[in-house]
């Protein structure tokens, strides 16, 4: 697995995101660390850590259906500060990752 995507499923950043993360160097795999985002890792055998913590990834995934009200964007944030799907689950904002795209005035799952 790509380096960027073990960081985005143990809940850090977006795979984008993690590619900035590691070109600043708060990655280290094994010990050492790692700046490049091509690194293919062995998730059961190879040691994560972001900023001196250790990651593992979740052992269970939890699957939650929303019925989006219109008004709400399928997204995490916006820079608009527009009402997101995040606010509709509150206590889940870290855990939860979007799938899907409904405009801000459809409504539906």
């Amino acid at each position: 697995m790509r380096l960027n995507r073990f960081l985005a499923k143990a809940g850090i950043a977006s795979r984008r995101a993690a590619d900035l993360l590691l070109a600043e160097g708060r990655v280290a795999v094994n010990g050492h660390v790692v700046t490049e985002p091509g690194l293919v890792l062995d998730e059961t055998t190879d040691e994560v850590e972001f900023d001196g913590k250790k990651l593992k990834l979740p052992e269970n995934y939890i699957y939650l259906l929303v019925n989006k009200p219109a008004g709400y964007l399928v997204t995490c944030r916006d820079d608009f500060k527009r009402p997101v799907i995040l606010d509709l689950v509150p206590g889940y904002e870290r855990l939860v990752r979007p799938v899907g795209r409904l405009d801000l005035d459809s409504s539906g799952l």
